[in-house]
């Protein structure tokens, strides 16, 4: 008698593929979720990082970093800006033409230019003249509100990059849950988070907003 060679039945292959298929159904749930906690948690971290340099300027100055490129001592003169990625752009200069608020090379591989047509003077600690913003781990540029310059209440423009089809986003700064705005009278910091839109509920916020 011929023995039949060794090897899977097409039945038998079609039970390991859906095994398999289970399997991923089951457990890619678990790896997108801790992919998307580990952007959260990158998200924050930054944004932490940006909070104790801002906290350390308004220590060392009196007032926090202005988000519209105006120094209230006229020590610091930028070219006016062009209207997109204002309050992020605004801080990252504030923080990086004087003292060292903020460690740029850490920063730096976060950094992104979205809006590459608005180039000023050169900041020095960065070695560049590009106006640059802190991005999330998504990709979308930070939003920065600060009780010095355009205010609260001033609606921010973002841009994404080209890859996203620059598409423009506005931003607004958060309130609390009494009405008044999160960090009155200092600052505030908010990632749009994994949707990419600003003001919806899985927004990043510092200071941290109650759900």
């Amino acid at each position: 008698m011929q023995r039949r060679a060794p090897g899977f039945t097409l039945v038998e292959l079609l039970v390991v593929i859906g095994i398999i298929g289970l399997l991923a159904a089951a457990l890619l749930p678990e790896l997108l979720g801790a992919h998307q906690s580990a952007n959260i948690a990158d998200t924050e971290a930054r944004m932490v990082q940006l909070e104790a340099a801002a906290n350390a300027f308004k220590a060392d100055k009196g007032y926090c970093p202005p988000d519209n490129f105006v120094d209230p001592l006229k020590k610091l003169e930028f070219k006016r800006d062009n209207g997109t990625n204002t309050g992020i752009e605004s801080l990252v200069a504030f923080l990086c033409s004087d003292r060292g608020y903020v460690d740029a090379s850490e920063l730096e591989k976060n950094f992104s230019n979205t809006d590459n047509d608005d180039n000023g003077a050169k900041i020095e600690r960065l070695g560049r003249s590009s106006r640059v913003e802190v991005k999330d781990a998504w990709g979308t540029p930070i939003a920065y509100f600060s009780a010095r310059g355009a205010g609260y209440a001033q609606v921010q423009k973002i841009q994404l990059g080209d890859e996203d089809g620059g598409t423009l986003l506005e931003a607004r700064a958060w309130r609390n849950s009494e009405g008044g705005y999160l960090g009155i009278g200092t600052f505030q910091l908010v990632s749009a988070g994994p949707d990419r839109k600003f003001n919806t509920d899985d927004d990043i916020t510092v200071p941290r907003r109650q759900p």
